[in-house]
């Protein structure tokens, strides 16, 4: 019986765009198998901030995460943020939509990032 191929989904979020890569487990290495982003513009523009990024949440889900959720993922890396900037509120949104995205894949995939 052939063994059900595992995916590993890697995500590089920023407010603009998800970077994602999906790589084949293959034991002691893995093979790249899909490299794509998902650019989140809303329109039109919410009135607040926080309303945007959950604008922003919904349209990973539905350009990505809930077309590939059957796929066999079995991890999920998510790219910690980088925080050398030195505009408080803007580490403080991208943390928060890092976690809303880490969420959001938890809920959809069963799975907690790493």
């Amino acid at each position: 019986m052939a063994k059900t191929p595992e995916f590993l989904l890697a995500l590089d979020v920023s407010t603009s765009t998800i970077g994602i890569a999906l790589f084949e487990d293959l034991g002691s290495g893995g093979e790249l198998r899909f490299l794509t982003h998902v650019r989140h513009k809303v329109k039109p523009q919410p009135k607040s901030k926080m309303e945007e990024l959950f604008c922003k949440v919904e349209i990973f889900e539905n350009e990505f995460l809930l077309k590939y959720k059957g796929f066999g993922i079995t991890r999920v890396v998510i790219e910690e943020p980088l925080l050398q900037s030195n505009n408080v509120y803007t580490i403080a949104t991208l943390l928060r939509f890092n976690g809303m995205i880490s969420k959001s894949v938890y809920d959809a995939l069963g799975i907690v990032p790493e």
